[in-house]
């Protein structure tokens, strides 16, 4: 386990967009989606593209401001809705 010193903190965040990654927001924003792997090249019940599709609208709506945190789950099948749901 590595620990980042406090004074570090800022660099770590900005030399995260060159790795094509990102700190997800938190308060009263759309935070990250949560998908499964539910696409035909991952899983072999997909009912739809539901990674694709998570990523799609994490894309689009991550960090949008709202009344209240929100919070977004997508899934590629029956299996997968109700841990999805439950988790929340």
């Amino acid at each position: 386990m590595a620990v980042l010193g406090a004074d570090r903190v800022d660099d770590l965040v900005n030399t995260l967009p060159a790795l094509g990654l990102k700190v997800s927001p938190y308060g009263n924003v759309v935070r990250a989606v949560k998908a499964c792997a539910g696409n035909s090249a991952l899983c072999p019940r997909p009912m739809g593209e539901a990674l694709d599709l998570g990523m799609e609208i994490q894309e689009k709506y991550l960090g949008v401001e709202v009344p209240k945190d929100f919070k977004i789950a997508v899934a590629g099948c029956v299996k997968t809705i109700f841990r999805l749901i439950n988790k929340s």
